[in-house]
């Protein structure tokens, strides 16, 4: 993902179009360093390939529900086998935009 894609996210999120994101760790935790009393990353595991471990979801500090429901419906994808779905879905077209 790309500084402008990130900026462009996080602007939305500032803005309630989007009810969360999804970053790599590392840019989720700086951008709730900036923004603490509005944000924080929320406690979730998603199985992922080592090369892309370090991937959080972050959504608004005192959205406990989204953060609840973020939780139940990453854990129904993982049972059901849908979230692997899902990563390679991404992963296919991550590679035809990258040609």
């Amino acid at each position: 993902m790309t500084e402008s894609n990130v900026n462009s996210l996080t602007t939305e999120l500032g803005q309630g179009k989007l009810a969360g994101v999804i970053l790599d760790s590392v840019v989720a935790e700086n951008f709730v360093k900036q923004n603490p009393d509005k944000y924080e990353v929320a406690k979730v595991k998603l199985p992922t390939p080592k090369s892309q471990q370090d991937i959080s979801v972050a959504a608004r500090k005192d959205d406990k529900k989204l953060v609840t429901r973020v939780n139940k419906v990453i854990k129904q994808l993982k049972s059901s086998g849908k979230l692997d779905q899902l990563y390679k879905k991404a992963e296919d077209k991550q590679a035809e935009l990258n040609k």
